[in-house]
């Protein structure tokens, strides 16, 4: 027993003089997040903005227009321009999509694909290299119809909360990048 505790206090000794880090949703979201950003997938109705780099500022916009077709009274009670600096407690990982993402806040993220070709959980072509998501709560308390919002799709997602499955409403917006 004592000869396991050298040794595992020796592996993490080793990992920390090499400067590894063994945060590997971490490290493999920023390596996936800057191939996705090198091939361009922003388009003209929404658009994420960020340098791939942990402490680097972040900008997420999106075009209105859909919102006020919809029936969006008051465009002062959403915010299509979203600012933050990303940190790793802002990344996390959704596993049915095999996609890491940014916590944008109020129920907002921006989510892209840890392999543009497979999704690994289920094997199957990605066809869901990023995707745009929107809390549509404020937008239909502003009058929004959250069924015909043009280019968004209103679409329950499965969600883990406190370790439950829950499943929660959003507006989507998928962009596959080939």
């Amino acid at each position: 027993m004592k000869k396991i505790m050298v040794l595992a206090a020796a592996v993490l000794f080793a990992f920390s003089l090499a400067g590894c880090s063994l945060d590997v949703v971490g490290n493999d979201a920023l390596r996936a997040y800057n191939e996705i950003a090198q091939s361009g997938y922003n388009t003209d109705k929404a658009n994420f903005e960020w340098n791939g780099e942990l402490g680097g500022a972040a900008n997420f916009t999106f075009d209105i227009e859909p919102f006020t077709a919809a029936g969006l009274n008051d465009v002062n009670a959403v915010n299509a321009d979203i600012n933050l600096v990303v940190e790793r407690e802002n990344i996390g990982y959704h596993t049915a999509m095999d996609h890491y993402n940014i916590d944008l806040g109020d129920g907002n993220l921006f989510e892209w694909a840890k392999d543009v070709q497979t999704n690994g959980t289920t094997g199957e072509n990605q066809d869901k290299d990023v995707v745009f998501v929107l809390n549509p709560e404020p937008f239909i308390a502003a009058g929004v119809d959250p069924n015909n919002v043009d280019g968004w799709a209103y679409a329950q997602v499965s969600v883990d909360i406190n370790g439950t499955p829950t499943d929660i409403w959003k507006f989507l917006r998928p962009f596959d990048i080939r």
